[in-house]
């Protein structure tokens, strides 16, 4: 039975299209000018958009609750460029196969726009491999990247950043031994989760990060560099604009002790601070509450501007959290 669309008034059309789901209301925009600018006109229930890049696939996702994503469209491009067709590729969109004379980049580019366009948000990128050279730069006011690749290279990592000039969370998921220099991007960015974070880079970002917020995971942490961490932020030569540091360690269990025996630490104090501290603003807060009661957390006090820090720790994690 074909329905045509435009025999509806203009409220009936209007829920019909924002019910369906995103893959056919992208593919409804494709039939024709005038049903494109019907489509492009309606508000959809996005909570997110994400972009998931590989070496040959190019990945939309939409999530309507900021949790759970639901894959809307993929490009596959099947077939790199031949030496006899210069400027060709092959793509798939579903079970089509396409074949044009444009250049990745400026395809990939193409559908961050039109995507961005129809759901009316600022997508967030996850990479998935080394992708440089097929990388497109990014238009988009992109503030959230995830590199789930192997990328082991401090300067792949550096160039991918580069791509997207209002970035401010990042997250890396594989395990890196990278160090990075004092101008690294990785210092600068507002929240940075590391997943599996090797030595080399875990003093680099221990004694030089100047973002919110910080997560560490999975590594094999020692009690002095813990300690050195607290020195650095209490002298006030380290952490100018820190909120949020989470430790998680692969030690158990982590001698915590040690460390308060030797560092200047109060008790909980009401009239100091409140009991629970919450998190509201930072990207990939790994935790499903975002409320930490602090009450039996010890404090520390920094130098200078006297402001306070509670630090809560058990056999496998360390929290750092500063009250402003």
């Amino acid at each position: 039975m074909v329905v045509k669309l435009f025999n509806f008034p203009y409220l009936i059309r209007k829920e019909i299209i924002t019910n369906m789901d995103f893959t056919s209301i992208v593919l409804l925009a494709e039939c024709s000018t005038r049903m494109a600018s019907v489509v492009y006109s309606l508000n959809y229930n996005v909570a997110e958009l994400r972009y998931i890049l590989s070496r040959k696939e190019f990945t939309v996702h939409v999530s309507t609750d900021g949790e759970t994503f639901d894959a809307v469209v993929s490009f596959e491009f099947v077939k790199e460029l031949l030496d006899d067709e210069d400027g060709f590729f092959t793509i798939q969109i579903l079970d089509q196969m396409i074949k044009v004379r444009r250049w990745r980049k400026l395809i990939q580019r193409q559908f961050q726009q039109e995507f961005q366009t129809l759901f009316r948000r600022v997508p967030e990128f996850v990479i998935n491999t080394p992708l440089r050279p097929i990388l497109a730069r990014n238009f988009s006011n992109c503030e959230s990247v995830t590199m789930d690749g192997s990328t082991v290279k401090a300067d792949d990592v550096e160039e991918i950043l580069s791509q997207f000039p209002n970035l401010k969370n990042a997250r890396l998921c594989w395990p890196t031994w990278l160090s990075v220099n004092a101008d690294s991007k990785l210092l600068k960015l507002d929240s940075l989760v590391v997943e599996q974070c090797k030595t080399p880079l875990l003093r680099d970002l221990l004694r030089g990060f100047t973002g919110r917020h910080l997560i560490l995971k999975n590594l094999h942490l020692e009690v002095f560099e813990v300690e050195e961490f607290i020195k650095g932020w209490t002298s006030n030569e380290t952490f100018p604009n820190l909120e949020t540091i989470q430790i998680f360690t692969s030690i158990y269990p982590f001698e915590w002790e040690e460390i308060l025996d030797r560092i200047q630490t109060q008790t909980f104090d009401s009239s100091k601070r409140p009991a629970v501290y919450s998190i509201s603003s930072q990207k990939f807060m790994d935790c499903p509450n975002n409320d930490f009661d602090c009450s039996n957390w010890v404090d520390i006090e920094r130098e200078g501007d006297r402001k306070l820090a509670s630090i809560g720790a058990s056999s496998e994690v360390i929290r750092f959290f500063v009250w402003n």
